[in-house]
């Protein structure tokens, strides 16, 4: 089969014209880039440098990441990570929306399960370690 076309939209919501707040200078949200980088394999991302289609970085009303995934005979899995390029002091409300050209299902990622870890045992002269030599 021929490789399917995606889009992911990610408009801000704000209760001001994004025009008009611009000209008045008040949308603190402006300074807000936005993107949404894409991840193979459907599992949680911690590495941009690990990403299969990376977004561009935009303070506009509208971001738009368009990429085309390949036929597969099994069906894939990918993560949409969204990322904004530097923290800002005001709240930025957005939505996410997906077409494709084939059928899909969006879910938010599980949480990760807590891990810990309990060792019992006691420092010695045998296992801290260090130059034998001493």
């Amino acid at each position: 089969g021929a490789a399917r076309a995606v889009w992911v939209l990610l408009p801000r919501h704000s209760s001001r014209p994004y025009n008009l707040a611009m000209a008045e200078g008040r949308d603190a949200s402006r300074d807000a880039f936005l993107t949404v980088h894409v991840f193979r394999g459907g599992a949680r991302a911690h590495y941009l440098e690990r990403c299969w289609m990376q977004g561009v970085y935009s303070n506009r009303p509208h971001t738009l990441v368009k990429f085309d995934l390949p036929a597969a005979s099994a069906p894939q899995q990918l993560t949409l990570a969204l990322a904004q390029y530097k923290p800002t002091d005001s709240q930025v409300d957005f939505s996410l929306d997906v077409y494709a050209q084939a059928p899909f299902t969006l879910r938010p990622i599980a949480p990760p399960e807590p891990t810990a870890s309990r060792l019992t045992g006691a420092w010695s002269g045998r296992t801290a370690g260090g130059s034998s030599n001493h």
